[in-house]
């Protein structure tokens, strides 16, 4: 057991540390700051709510809410009018099928990108334009596009295959989760092509040299030299990418609603939609807490995997 001494001494060691560099915690302090009420006291708000009955007849400013508990989470868990099971697929497979063609797009235009070719610079500047153009902007446009009357995409398919070709893009469920899915890869492969890009330059072109002396060109320096030194830089790539197109709000909003019906929904929209269309605050509350949970889980479990956390390698005293 600690000595008391032992404690009073560290305590007032930690104090003067902090007496010594006031200025320092001075300048962390508007950042704290906003972290508390911008982050922290939303989320602990979120929590609580999600053990409440909120919503439109029950609230604090009418002075009848009451705390139910688990309740809630028995209802999205439980009732099939809020398809969490038909919800959980959507998001699952929108992460996966967003990520890892997003990544591999990227990765592929990084190389192409990286290798002697004229008007690199030209290039670089077409590719990241999309990702340079606001997202609700962009995804506006790709609605327009996509509109079964009037959109540019069915236009051509009427006018090369006939009347019969068009396609409900954004009505039909599968064409519409099929649409999100491009559109959003249409987001974000320039960011991944950056990334890429940097981790590219650091490799040395020694290794390249001697690869091609044995033989190692194309496919095999893919292979054997680009993907096992940016393994790091893949990992990390594909934790944000994931973690970002878990929680996109704008594509399932703007290009589907997640309509028809929760086709297209995923937990960010869904919640949404419980919260500003139903009214239902606190079962929205519950379903983003739920959503931090999963993301939380698998964010953990991905550090783990990468020896980030919980089983990385000890270095040699």
């Amino acid at each position: 057991m600690a000595n008391p001494t032992e404690k009073n001494k560290d305590l007032r060691k930690i104090l003067g540390q902090v007496a010594r560099n006031k200025t320092a915690y001075l300048y962390v302090l508007p950042g704290l700051v906003g972290l508390i009420f911008l982050v922290l006291y939303p989320f602990a708000f979120d929590i609580w709510i999600s053990f409440t009955n909120w919503n439109v007849y029950h609230n604090s400013r009418l002075g009848n809410l009451a705390y139910v508990g688990f309740k809630n989470y028995l209802l999205v868990f439980l009732n099939p009018t809020y398809g969490f099971v038909k919800i959980s697929e959507n998001t699952a497979l929108w992460t996966i099928g967003c990520v890892l063609p997003t990544v591999a797009l990227g990765l592929f235009l990084a190389i192409i990108l990286n290798s002697k070719i004229h008007g690199k610079g030209i290039y670089r500047m077409f590719l990241i334009v999309p990702w340079a153009m606001p997202s609700f902007i962009t995804l506006l446009v790709w609605r327009g596009m996509l509109d079964y009357e009037f959109g540019i995409v069915n236009k051509v398919l009427v006018e090369f295959f006939g009347p019969k070709s068009r396609v409900d893009w954004l009505g039909d469920p599968h064409y519409a989760f099929l649409s999100m899915v491009v559109a959003n890869i249409w987001l974000g492969y320039p960011f991944m092509i950056i990334i890429f890009s940097g981790a590219l330059q650091g490799i040395p072109n020694e290794l390249y040299e001697a690869a091609a002396i044995d033989g190692a060109v194309g496919w095999r320096e893919i292979r054997y030299i680009i993907v096992p030194l940016l393994k790091p830089t893949l990992l990390i790539a594909i934790l944000l990418g994931s973690i970002w197109t878990f929680n996109n709000f704008n594509a399932g909003f703007l290009l589907t609603g997640g309509g028809p019906g929760i086709s297209t929904s995923i937990f960010i929209v869904q919640a949404y939609n419980l919260a500003f269309m139903l009214f239902n605050f606190s079962e929205s509350a519950t379903y983003a807490f739920i959503a931090f949970l999963i993301l939380a889980t698998v964010g953990i479990l991905w550090f783990r995997y990468t020896g980030v956390i919980g089983g990385g390698k000890k270095e040699s005293q």
